[in-house]
């Protein structure tokens, strides 16, 4: 387990001095995306959907109202499938005295 640990760790190693770049002006090295930070992408990428979303609010509106109907719809056919299949029938508690109808 220890070799296997000390392989993982020099194969990181020279991986990072590798790939990576020095950076300008810092003293240590950037990340093979130019240093930003780690979260910084996610970031950017969500402002730029709340741009986009503030402009197109006709795309907005048919978003919300299909998802809204989908959800519903859904909600609906599992609330029936649940009252009908699911659950015992109200007033039978025991099975076997269930009378059957011709």
């Amino acid at each position: 387990m220890n070799l296997l640990l000390h392989t993982l760790r020099a194969a990181r190693r020279v991986l990072w001095q590798r790939f990576s770049r020095p950076a300008t002006g810092r003293g240590r090295r950037a990340s093979l995306f130019g240093g930003a930070p780690p979260g910084s992408g996610v970031l950017i990428d969500l402002r730029s959907a709340a741009r986009m979303l503030r402009r197109e609010k006709r795309f907005v509106v048919l978003v919300v109202l299909t998802l809204a109907l989908g959800l519903g719809s859904t909600a609906a056919v599992f609330g029936m499938a649940d009252q009908l299949l699911l659950r015992p029938l109200p007033g039978v508690h025991d099975d076997g005295r269930a009378a059957y109808l011709r």
